[in-house]
């Protein structure tokens, strides 16, 4: 995997560039994988952005998502994370 920038949760509209994972396979997808279930099939120290848009809300512990987050990001990466608002 030579991708520096991870979609986690893409569904049919991913980042450009990006490596995308997905519970539910779309054209965009490059990975099914559950959140829930760690640690993850995604290599540590790779990733150099990391964007989790309206998925954070759909895990069963935040604490372990983002600890993966934390395990497969390089150091310095920016991580963006967004939840739908009321």
């Amino acid at each position: 995997m030579d991708k520096k920038i991870l979609d986690i949760g893409c569904g049919p509209s991913k980042v450009e560039n990006s490596w995308g994972i997905d519970i539910f396979q779309y054209p965009e997808v490059d990975q099914i994988l559950d959140l829930n279930n760690v640690p993850w099939d995604l290599p540590a120290d790779q990733f150099e952005t990391i964007y989790a848009n309206n998925v954070i809300e759909h895990v069963a512990s935040i604490p372990e998502f983002m600890n993966e987050v934390h395990r497969i990001a390089k150091n310095g990466a920016t991580v963006h994370v967004a939840t739908p608002h009321p």
